[in-house]
Order: C-alpha cells, then structure tokens, then sequence
C-alpha cells in the first residue's frame, strides 16, 4: 500500500517523522514493521531509532525516487 499524505493538512506528521525534506518516503513492511533494506547505501535511507532504547522504529529516503529506486525498494520488502 502506498499512501500519500498532505502535511499541510496533518502537520504533526512532520514533527513524528522528523519530516524536513519534501518529498519524503517512509517505508514499513507488510506487518507494519520499519523496512530493513539489505544495503541502506543502494538508495540513502534512514534508520531513525528511538534514542534510549535503539529500537527501530522507521526508515525514511528524503527526496524523490526514481522509478528503478521505488522499484528495488518494493521488491526488497518483498512485492513481486
């Protein structure tokens, strides 16, 4: 499921996500887990954990994907 969200209407989404750049992709698994790619290098994301706890809790890529990026990034967290 891919959804997009206007954050002039849900602004405080900027403020969870440490939302900065525009566009901003977050990535979760099918269980709503943070998506771990197997090289965050191939396309930059971030792995943004909880301070004390180091617990993943999401994965962003700031500006936008190309086609091929978007691509490799589904089928790393497993869309055929």
């Amino acid at each position: 499921i891919i959804k997009i969200i206007d954050l002039g209407k849900n602004p405080s989404l900027a403020e969870d996500y440490q939302i900065s750049v525009l566009p901003t992709q977050i990535f979760f698994d099918e269980n709503g887990e943070p998506f771990e790619p197997s090289d965050p290098e191939a396309i930059p994301m971030k792995l943004n954990f909880i301070r004390d706890s180091r617990e993943h809790v999401f994965t962003i890529h700031e500006g936008a994907l190309t086609k091929d990026q978007l691509l490799w990034a589904l089928k790393e967290m497993g869309m055929e």
